[in-house]
C-alpha cells in the first residue's frame, strides 16, 4: 500500500474556498472598507487607531465566532464595529458576555468576551453592501495580514 485513500474526500480543495482571484479581490475591498473606517474614526475621536489594528480585530471576530447565524464576513465587521466603538469611549459594559468565566491558569484575552450588538451586525451589514463584501470559507484564505519585509542579513 503507498498511500491511504478515502472515497469522496480531496483535502485540497474545501467546495467553499474562494479562487486566489476571488481571494485577493476581497481582501482588497476589505481593506478599503477598514481604511475608510480608520479615516473616518480618527478624524473624529482623540484615541487613533490604524488599518493593521482594525485587520487584527476583523481576523479575531472571525477565528472567535459569537454565533452561528451570521456569515464569517459579517462577524468580522460587526466585531470591528464594537472595536471602534469601545475606542471612541462608548461604554464597555454594555458589550461584555454576561456568563463570563476567566481562568486564571490561561491568558485572559478579554475581547473575546466581548460581542456585538444587533445594531453592529446591522451596520456590518450595510458596510458589506457598500463595499460589495462576500462571504469566504475562512480567514486563512484572505490576505490580510501587514506587509512585513524580509530582512536579510548579508554579511
Amino acid at each position: 500500500m503507498k498511500s491511504l485513500e478515502f472515497e469522496n474526500f480531496n483535502l485540497n480543495e474545501e467546495k467553499d474556498s474562494l479562487s486566489q482571484e476571488q481571494a485577493v479581490d476581497l481582501s482588497t475591498k476589505i481593506s478599503l472598507a477598514l481604511s475608510d473606517k480608520v479615516q473616518k474614526h480618527n478624524k473624529n475621536n482623540k484615541y487613533k487607531t490604524t488599518l493593521g489594528q482594525l485587520k487584527k480585530v476583523f481576523i479575531h471576530g472571525v477565528r472567535y465566532k459569537v454565533d452561528d447565524k451570521h456569515e464569517n464576513v459579517v462577524l468580522g465587521m460587526a466585531r470591528v464595529n464594537v472595536f471602534l466603538k469601545v475606542k471612541s469611549g462608548e461604554n464597555i459594559i454594555s458589550f461584555i458576555k454576561s456568563n463570563l468565566t476567566v481562568k486564571t491558569e490561561s491568558l485572559i484575552d478579554l475581547t473575546e468576551n466581548i460581542v456585538p450588538l444587533d445594531e453592529d451586525f446591522s451596520s456590518a451589514k450595510e458596510d458589506i453592501e457598500k463595499y460589495s463584501l462576500s462571504n469566504f470559507f475562512s480567514v486563512e484564505e484572505l490576505y490580510l495580514d501587514d506587509y512585513k519585509p524580509i530582512e536579510i542579513d548579508w554579511n
